[in-house]
């Protein structure tokens, strides 16, 4: 996977660092996990990404992403849906279950 960052935009106020590009890969798109992965080699800090949009039948993609300062910066305006709550929940008790 190729990743090239096409535009930057910092934005003061939420203090986070806009960020688009393009993706190259070989086979099926990639996760957005993987991308996440990938752009944080770039960058320093939290990414979160937005979107991965791929054309039909075409091995690149368009991305959107977010990289916040911190991870209270990230908290305070990103959402958690249910599903992501959940997930952390159980992150939790299975690191707390680990301790003991």
């Amino acid at each position: 996977m190729q990743l090239t960052i096409t535009e930057k935009k910092e934005n003061l106020l939420l203090h986070r660092l806009e960020i688009k590009g393009k993706v190259q890969f070989q086979g099926v798109t990639p996760a957005n996990k993987d991308t996440a992965e990938e752009l944080a080699k770039h960058v320093n800090g939290e990414v979160v990404m937005k979107r991965i949009h791929t054309l039909f039948s075409h091995q690149d993609a368009e991305f959107a992403a977010y990289v916040y300062e911190t991870k209270e910066a990230r908290d305070k305006t990103e959402q958690i849906t249910s599903h992501l709550r959940k997930k952390q929940e159980e992150a939790k008790k299975a690191e707390e279950g680990a301790k003991k």
